[in-house]
């Protein structure tokens, strides 16, 4: 779950990966333009987009208490057996969706522990102690394996061959990235102004890449180049809630949390 840092009024907005993967859905279903080919296969990347973090599901119902805020346990909080395992249940989700979904998900949740081929804004999921290191190279070796037979699988099917093929698969994972990467970014910025950042190697068609630049503006979120048919209205809701020192569970008291919903105009950038 994705925890925003208290203000100075203590509250704190909370978005569970349902969430989240929703928010990454509507700016998976608005790109494409002259300039940036929509995303294809269409019906499986959106349903990897909308579903990269589902085995977070049953986390997301009864998250547990972190301690030291009082508040939900965050991303990064949770024990690292436990990541592995939503990521794991993630996969298996989407590879009974489709093999290509699953072969996307799996590129995607293993890419968290590599630090997503290099690309910007994408630290490690949780750079693991030497202690659980085996861990991380265990799921790591399971996933090089299930991506190895999903491959063979899709490429021996003539109407898959090419969506399977190295470059497109690697297309197809950046765009995941872009997607997943973008809706972070507005999930985390609590309202606040949110700073400039870059987004690199965004697919704009096969094996070219572009760099986008966003910035927030009193009139809207500007992306240059821009990636979406047109400017483009997205939304996500949250619970905001208080910490609470001593809670052990927050199943009630989040589902009893009201709620807030942001929603963020993305526009082109001015001549």
């Amino acid at each position: 779950m994705i925890v925003q840092a208290p203000g100075a009024d203590g509250l704190a907005c909370v978005f569970t990966l349902a969430q989240h993967q929703a928010l990454a859905a509507q700016l998976a279903d608005a790109f494409g333009n002259a300039h940036f080919a929509r995303p294809a296969p269409r019906e499986q990347m959106l349903f990897a987009v909308a579903h990269h973090d589902s085995g977070w599901a049953q986390v997301d119902e009864a998250p547990p208490a972190h301690a030291a805020s009082g508040l939900p346990c965050s991303l990064g909080q949770h024990p690292l057996p436990l990541l592995l395992d939503v990521a794991s249940r993630s996969i298996a989700l989407n590879e009974a969706q489709h093999p290509y979904c699953g072969l996307l998900v799996s590129l995607h949740q293993a890419g968290l522990y590599n630090g997503r081929l290099g690309l910007t804004m994408a630290p490690p999921a949780q750079p693991p102690a030497s202690a659980q290191a085996a861990l991380v190279e265990a799921f790591l070796a399971r996933e090089r394996s299930r991506q190895r037979r999903l491959c063979r699988h899709l490429r021996a099917q003539p109407a898959w061959r090419a969506a399977a093929a190295p470059r497109a698969l690697l297309d197809n994972y950046l765009l995941l990235q872009f997607f997943d990467r973008l809706a972070l970014y507005l999930n985390l910025g609590g309202g606040a102004p949110l700073r400039p950042a870059l987004l690199d190697r965004v697919p704009t068609g096969p094996g070219a890449s572009a760099d986008i630049t966003i910035r927030s503006g009193i009139d809207g979120i500007t992306l240059s180049p821009f990636p979406f048919g047109g400017d483009t209205r997205v939304s996500c809701s949250a619970r905001v809630v208080a910490p609470q020192r001593g809670a052990t569970g927050w199943a009630g008291r989040l589902a009893a949390a009201p709620t807030l919903t942001q929603v963020f105009y993305l526009r082109r950038s001015p001549p």
